[in-house]
């Protein structure tokens, strides 16, 4: 039986980053003009798919260290 534990999460939130980052690779390819963007910080993925995309959040910050003042400014 698996529990749930902090590494849990991380591995769970490291796969879905890793699903959000291909996603915004796959639509900077199909479609430039939305302008899709990756940017890595705070030990995550700030992920920008389009101004009403869903896909559009962050992801992973925090889950390996504390995130500074400086990574998200």
């Amino acid at each position: 039986m698996m529990h749930a534990s902090m590494e849990l999460a991380r591995r769970l939130d490291a796969a879905e980053a890793l699903d959000g980052v291909a996603c915004a690779e796959a639509q900077r390819r199909i479609n430039p003009a939305v302008g899709a963007e990756v940017l890595e910080l705070g030990g995550g993925f700030a992920i920008f798919v389009g101004v009403e995309s869903p896909l559009t959040h962050a992801l992973g910050l925090g889950m390996r260290g504390a995130v500074s003042a400086e990574d998200i400014l």
